[in-house]
């Protein structure tokens, strides 16, 4: 039997090793060449190959690190989401709640009574004098009533009384001996308050203002005085009224004004 020399022996366990030794992990790519590959290979070694597997290793771990940054950034923006959604739901869900709250409670307010009173009149303001006056009984109002050509008078009697009535163009009534015409009317100026005196009523402290005629504002001072002289009490008693009472009532629609007491 013929004796191997040592170099045969080497070359027998170098193969046998070779053998049973597991593979080597392979990259990601299947076309690289492999740790096998390249020991089998036949010629020098290629230092290229050391930095390929070290650019695959880091590649590797960029790809790993790169979907784990995409799934906590994926879940981040789910998180935001739900956030988002559950804020504006909750932002609903009070906005809902309070519009029926406060249509289901909603109490009477000074500006919804005063928008309910705008335009109505409490009453007329109704100037009158028999026109029948004396010597003293404001015989200089008279006298710029008939220059401004509101009156016509006769002359005087023998007691030195005038006897006036309205002229034509004055556009004032003339009834049974009696001047008389509107002097202006009495409305809502302002609310001072409002008690509410049930689930659907209320009540309101109205101030009242006169609004006079134009007739009458412009020549109020002379006006003022025959009523004085004819009336025995001035004409401020009847312009310059106290404050009032309005009624309110709720109904389906809303607040409706009843009447002032």
């Amino acid at each position: 039997m013929k004796k191997r020399g040592l170099g045969g022996w080497q070359c027998c366990l170098r193969t046998r090793f070779q053998r049973v030794q597991p593979p080597v992990r392979r990259p990601a790519f299947s076309t690289l060449p492999t740790q096998t590959t390249r020991n089998d290979s036949s010629g020098p070694p290629n230092p290229w190959n050391d930095r390929v597997e070290l650019f695959l290793g880091h590649f590797a771990r960029a790809r790993a690190c790169f979907r784990k940054c995409r799934e906590v950034s994926f879940c981040a923006l789910e998180r935001g989401n739900l956030v988002r959604v559950f804020t504006f739901k909750l932002i609903s869900f009070v906005a809902i709640a309070t519009l029926f709250c406060s249509c289901g409670k909603k109490e009477l307010d000074r500006e919804t009574a005063m928008r309910l009173l705008q335009g109505r009149v409490v009453r007329q303001v109704s100037f009158h004098s028999s026109g029948l006056y004396g010597p003293s009984q404001a015989r200089s109002a008279v006298q710029e009533l008939v220059q401004a050509g509101i009156l016509v008078c006769d002359a005087p009697d023998f007691w030195g009384r005038l006897f006036c009535q309205p002229s034509r163009a004055s556009g004032i009534a003339y009834n049974s001996g009696v001047i008389e015409f509107s002097a202006g009317t009495i409305a809502p100026a302002a609310v001072a308050g409002v008690t509410q005196t049930g689930p659907n009523s209320a009540t309101a402290n109205v101030q009242l203002s006169f609004q006079a005629a134009p007739l009458y504002a412009q020549h109020q001072a002379a006006f003022d005085a025959i009523y004085a002289s004819d009336n025995g009490q001035p004409m401020s008693a009847l312009t310059q009224p106290g404050p009032i009472q309005a009624a309110f009532q709720r109904y389906d629609d809303g607040w409706r004004f009843q009447g002032f007491q």
